[in-house]
């Protein structure tokens, strides 16, 4: 199959989506599949674009510089370049990541105009917690634009259940199909020594954004005794919040083990997380969150919320997964940190074998193709996708 890729940004800042876009379409390509990744070029005050294996998948840069921060503003460029594959190539399907940017409203206009029918991943915008964010310009954008649109979807992608629930709870009532993100696993050779001298690190790795909890986990660091760790804060400043978690440091005088190392590379990352001991995302809203498939895979125990879709944290005993506020918070850190290096690399490898027998990427690009496929008339509906409220 030919299909196209569309995606607003592969810059690292952006977070997951650029990542698990590049991973799926590389592994797409890897089954056969001709791809082609369309993005936005924002210029170069971030950091080198993520991008596909280029023996392997076409990526295609549109120029855009009317922005502000991350927000494309104005995206006409990548309307004509959209338009442009379509009439060239012989494109058998579209999927589309994320919503209410331009590039969403571009890529379901062309899809439309030449009669393709077209995926659409929404990569957690739509969960309750985003949508508190510019509450009345989403409400405006939902009933002028963006549900007519995600109406328009063959199928919408879920990457766990409780988004597509979600999605249910908004009246969309496409077919969903769930699957999730994948990961490039780190080779197992590389993985960290256990080693019983110094301190102990808790990681956490994401940007530094008020919804992934950080203000949580320093009020919760306060209550439980800390002797003989280190706190390490990995990932890109988003609207100054870091600011204020600085200053939550200071007021709770943890600034002798807390340290902030910026955003890292993603050849880096993996030397950051085999550096730790303990994984923490104490987040209130997240989709999937790779971060965690990422610390699971680098032999890593995790704690984190039910705000995410990780109950497998608990039914393969490698993390603890609780509510997403302070108390459960206290007594999750509290029970982890009393272990012992060797029991928290043991459950870091049984971590490391969950995400090994689910979230490869050609398991994944697997459940993709029999989606694609299906809505092409040429197999039947693949387990995963869900039909009205539940699977049929």
């Amino acid at each position: 199959m030919n299909i196209i890729h569309t995606v607003p940004t592969l810059i690292p800042e952006s977070g997951g989506p650029a990542r698990s876009v590049t991973g799926l379409c590389t592994a797409l390509a890897k089954a056969g599949n001709r791809i082609e990744l369309l993005a936005l070029d924002v210029g170069h005050n971030f950091g080198p674009p993520l991008i596909p294996q280029q023996e392997l998948v076409t990526t295609i840069f549109v120029p855009n510089r009317i922005a502000i921060g991350l927000r494309q503003l104005w995206a006409p460029g990548y309307k004509k370049a959209l338009s442009d594959l379509a009439q060239e190539k012989s494109v058998a399907l579209m999927h589309d990541h994320c919503i209410w940017l331009p590039t969403n409203i571009a890529m379901t206009t062309v899809a439309r105009k030449f009669g393709i029918p077209f995926v659409v991943s929404v990569r957690g915008m739509l969960e309750p917690w985003a949508l508190q964010f510019s509450r009345r310009k989403k409400q405006w954008m939902w009933h002028l634009y963006q549900r007519s649109n995600l109406e328009a979807a063959s199928v919408l992608h879920a990457t766990a259940e409780a988004e597509a629930e979600n999605l249910r709870r908004l009246g969309l009532r496409q077919p969903i199909a769930v699957i999730p993100n994948g990961i490039d696993l780190p080779e197992l050779g590389a993985a960290k020594q256990v080693e019983n001298r110094g301190k102990k690190t808790l990681l956490f790795l994401s940007r530094i954004h008020p919804v992934k909890g950080l203000l949580n986990l320093i009020e919760a660091l306060q209550q439980i005794p800390i002797e003989g760790w280190q706190i390490v804060i990995a990932g890109p400043n988003e609207g100054g919040h870091q600011a204020e978690v600085e200053a939550a440091i200071r007021k709770a005088q943890l600034e002798n083990i807390c340290s902030f190392i910026g955003p890292i590379s993603d050849e880096a990352k993996w030397r950051v997380y085999r550096q730790a001991d303990l994984f923490v995302l104490p987040t209130f809203s997240e989709n999937f969150g790779i971060v965690i498939a990422e610390a699971l895979a680098s032999e890593l125990p995790v704690i984190t919320t039910t705000a995410t879709p990780w109950q497998e944290l608990i039914s393969h005993r490698c993390g603890w997964w609780i509510d997403p506020q302070v108390e459960p918070l206290v007594n999750a850190l509290r029970e982890a940190m009393l272990l012992p290096k060797e029991e928290l690399h043991t459950m870091g490898q049984r971590g490391r074998k969950l995400v090994e027998s689910r979230y490869g990427w050609s398991k994944i690009a697997k459940e993709m193709i029999s989606v694609y496929r299906w809505i092409l008339g040429q197999e039947v509906k693949p387990g995963c996708v869900w039909i009205e409220d539940k699977r049929m």
